[in-house]
């Protein structure tokens, strides 16, 4: 885990903060300064493949998954971004190999 996820009183996100930052920070520190307004989230409908995009693209160890009306679900980890990225690339070689028909 490296980072927290900070939620309102109707379980929606607001924010996130990594764990180095909140180790860091003096005791009076308040979690809504060092945390990051409106992270990038996906949604649970999302397509694997963009998911695991979107956390490479935006350097993320995980996504925040949150429901249409902003309501936290849970995180796409990273254990499971990998698994999806090695999938992927599998296919893709499998593909451009001639040895997979996808049907």
């Amino acid at each position: 885990v490296e980072s927290v996820y900070v939620l309102d009183d109707q379980r929606r996100l607001v924010g996130a903060a990594r764990l180095a930052q909140l180790f860091a920070a003096p005791r009076e520190a308040q979690v809504h300064a060092l945390m990051r307004a409106e992270p990038p989230v996906v949604r649970p409908d999302l397509d694997r493949e963009e998911a695991a995009s979107l956390a490479i693209r935006r350097e993320l160890a995980a996504v925040p998954v949150v429901a249409a009306d902003g309501g936290f679900l849970g995180v796409f980890p990273a254990p499971a971004i990998m698994r999806v990225l090695r999938q992927e690339h599998l296919e893709d070689l499998h593909h451009m190999a001639g040895i997979w028909h996808h049907s």
